[in-house]
């Protein structure tokens, strides 16, 4: 008897705003990397694959990885997980008396600028500059 081993497909998903997706097909016994990551996210950055949208990772990017699954033909996904960058907003009186603490931020965070309260000279700001 002449024997075929089994192969099943990965299908990376960018798991973001672009909702991408690539292949890659495998043999049940053979060991590969999983292919590196191409997906981008604008204030992201990506740290490795999960099993759900939602999931922690699971595997690392080029993880060496085989027998993901032993039925063949089978869809395999996985989910780009992403972190989100942090940046600090500092506020600057222009010049005027008063300072407010700087805030830490993170990408894609709603989040209300609080009212300044600066003096310079006889005026006062009580809004953000646009």
């Amino acid at each position: 008897a002449k024997w075929i081993e089994h192969t099943y497909t990965v299908v990376f998903n960018s798991n973001n705003e672009n909702e991408e997706s690539k292949e890659q097909i495998f043999a049940y016994t053979e060991e590969k990397e999983l292919e590196p990551n191409t997906f981008t996210g604008t204030g992201y950055t990506f740290i490795g694959w999960s099993k759900t949208t939602n999931g922690n990772v699971v595997y690392n990017e080029r993880q060496e990885v085989s027998k993901l699954t032993a039925e063949d033909g089978a869809v395999i996904n996985l989910y780009a997980v992403w972190v989100a960058h942090t940046y600090t907003v500092e506020f600057d009186s222009n010049g005027g008396v008063g300072i407010m603490a700087n805030q830490e931020r993170v990408y894609d965070d709603k989040v209300a600028i609080p009212a300044l309260m600066h003096l310079s000279g006889n005026y006062r700001v009580i809004e953000p500059a646009k």
